[in-house]
Formats: C-alpha cells, structure tokens, sequence
C-alpha cells in the first residue's frame, strides 16, 4: 500500500494558519483550501477502476470532507490533505453526512 499526500493548493497550510492568528478574522467565513481542478481529477480509490467518471466525489461540510457520489464512502481532510485510504473511507460510509465530525489534524497529538 501507498499514501498519496497532495497539498490542496499552493498556499492552504501556511493561509490557514496566518488566518488563524490574525486577531481581526471573526473565523465566521470558511475558507475552500481544495482547488477545483484538483477536486475534479480526484477520486474514490475503492471506485475508480470502475470507469472514468467512477469514484467522483462531492466536497462537503465545509469543505473538510469528500464524499464518493458511487459508494458513500467519506474521506476527511486534514490540515489541508484528504486522507484518500479506502480504510479510512470506509469507517465513515454509514455516517451521514451531517453527522461528520471534524477531522481533526493529520497527526493526532501524543499525551
């Protein structure tokens, strides 16, 4: 198995964190850190030897997950980087979609 970890857009990290310590942003607008073009190409990789339209998915919950219009399965993303794992999307398939939770970050903190 291998992980593909791909940066939503050039300046999604490091915006979303000067936006974050910038005491005059109210934090009540989001933000869409994924860019179009890349949400265009990505897919479900349980879906996407199905066919060339097979696996497209939906940006929802603010942006913070994507969602396969094929299987339902939900993958979050994380600092900016959907975690595209078949396992991952599969812990969230029976979860609708307003009850997703934050993702929370890549690299969960050690105690």
């Amino acid at each position: 198995m291998f992980v593909l970890i791909i940066p939503l857009s050039e300046h999604g990290a490091s915006h979303a964190r000067e936006e974050a310590s910038n005491p005059d942003h109210l934090g009540g607008e989001e933000t869409m850190a994924i860019d179009q073009e890349l949400l265009e190409i990505l897919r479900c990789p349980a879906c996407v030897r199905n066919g060339p339209d097979a696996g497209m998915l939906d940006l929802v919950r603010d942006g913070t997950w994507l969602v396969c219009r094929d299987c339902a399965r939900k993958y979050p993303i994380r600092e900016d980087i959907p975690v595209m794992l078949i396992e991952e999307g599969d812990k969230w398939k029976d979860t609708p979609v307003d009850a997703l939770p934050e993702p929370g970050p890549l690299v969960p903190e050690s105690s």
